[in-house]
């Protein structure tokens, strides 16, 4: 999961590409929502209140959710 405090985002993202890459064979709209499953209290309110009020349901690129991620961490 991502916490701010172990790591930066890019390094969180970098290991979910690796892993992606390495074991799974997904569509990116999928591996967001991997992604997605391991957020946690400011990460998790932050996407939740994109999916709601911001259209991040809508993203379907792992390049576009990445570049909000790490905007925004």
């Amino acid at each position: 999961m991502y916490e701010k405090k172990w790591m930066t985002a890019r390094a969180w993202l970098h290991q979910l590409q690796t892993y992606f890459t390495l074991s799974l064979k997904m569509v990116e709209e999928d591996a967001i929502h991997f992604a997605s499953l391991h957020f946690k209290g400011d990460d998790l309110e932050w996407w939740q209140h994109g999916v709601i009020n911001q259209d991040y349901s809508l993203i379907t690129s792992f390049v576009e959710f990445a570049k909000r991620m790490v905007k925004r961490f």
